[in-house]
């Protein structure tokens, strides 16, 4: 499975644009495509405001379109039928954006469970320092 890294990397060959532009554009180092495995949300936001078109979704889960649809108003009067929406611009982004939201909630958990893992991990090493000195 590839990486949310490898996947904006495969962004960038697609839309055929260089690691050298990539950098300029988005303020980010040259080191954060090459160096670790995760990308931190402050970096994905960088990326997301300046390739408006490439799927945070697909970024972080590897799934679904690579490319957003098309933004726009509601192309639709009031009192059309619901059911001739599943398919349109409009509602294929507001299902991508939910999928944004779960996907980030997941994101949020398991940050949430590292965080714990880590304060546990500080109280016993303050444990074992305060039994080291005493």
């Amino acid at each position: 499975m590839l990486t949310a890294k490898a996947r904006i990397l495969h962004y960038l060959d697609y839309k055929k644009v260089s690691q050298y532009e990539f950098t300029q554009r988005t303020g980010l180092s040259n080191g954060m495509l090459k160096v670790g495995s995760n990308i931190s949300s402050n970096n994905l936001k960088a990326i997301a405001d300046i390739y408006k078109d490439l799927s945070l979704a697909w970024v972080i889960t590897g799934e679904g379109p690579m490319i957003r649809g098309e933004r726009g108003a509601f192309p639709y009067p009031m009192g059309t039928e619901l059911s001739m929406f599943k398919e349109t611009p409009y509602y294929l982004e507001n299902r991508e954006q939910e999928e944004i939201v779960k996907t980030l909630q997941k994101l949020i958990s398991v940050q949430e469970d590292l965080i714990l893992s880590l304060k546990e991990q500080i109280d016993t090493l303050k444990q074992l320092k305060k039994s080291i000195s005493e």
